[in-house]
């Protein structure tokens, strides 16, 4: 079985959910069209990113890369706080 790699943090944040966009949508508390437009925007809302991250356990860097950056690495490849 062939695994296929989803770009779109949307997309992403569906599967690791493991549902449709309607069950993430009343799992978050909004409408399955805020979560479409999310889709064709290419990045989660700022303000529901941190509660997709809860439920996905994906990072809100990668959900939301407009608004959250990713963590710095120091040369020894640790996180830097």
């Amino acid at each position: 079985m062939e695994r296929i790699q989803v770009t779109n943090p949307v997309d992403r944040a569906v599967a690791a959910f493991g549902k449709t966009d309607i069950e993430l949508a009343d799992a978050l508390g909004i409408t399955h069209q805020a979560v479409s437009r999310w889709r064709q925007l290419g990045y989660v809302s700022y303000r529901y990113a941190a509660k997709v991250s809860a439920l996905t356990g994906i990072p809100e860097y990668i959900l939301c890369p407009n608004f959250f950056r990713s963590p710095k690495k120091s040369r020894r490849g640790k996180r830097i706080s």
